[in-house]
């Protein structure tokens, strides 16, 4: 899951904590291997979770590496759950928002007539 990161400044810890590393060849492999349902949906999720992310930031609120709350992932994982069971061939990832894709997939539309 890769997106854009600003460095805000330097953190310390109050506590002993760990650091997980994932090896890319490894999750790569399992996932390679893993089930096509799977895929699509942690696919679609994480493309819903960096929308919701640039969503915050563009509003103004300071994003960090913390997790965030179920209150705010509960929303994206609805959506994506319910863009996952929607048919291959009905789901198009623009990268644009509802508005704007609407406006393109129109456009399209009349140009094909």
């Amino acid at each position: 899951l890769w997106c854009e990161w600003k460095h805000r400044g330097t953190v310390w810890a109050r506590a002993s904590t760990s650091v997980a590393k994932l090896d890319c060849r490894e999750v790569f492999s399992i996932c390679a291997n893993a089930d096509v349902a799977i895929v699509k949906g942690v696919r679609i999720f994480a493309i819903c979770y960096v929308d919701h992310v640039e969503r915050m930031e563009a509003a103004g609120q300071a994003m960090q590496d913390l997790p965030l709350d179920e209150e705010e992932t509960d929303p994206v994982f609805m959506r994506a759950t319910s863009l996952a069971r929607m048919p291959s061939s009905t789901v198009r990832m623009t990268g644009m928002s509802g508005a704007r894709a609407s406006e393109k997939g129109r456009e399209r539309a009349r140009q094909s007539n």
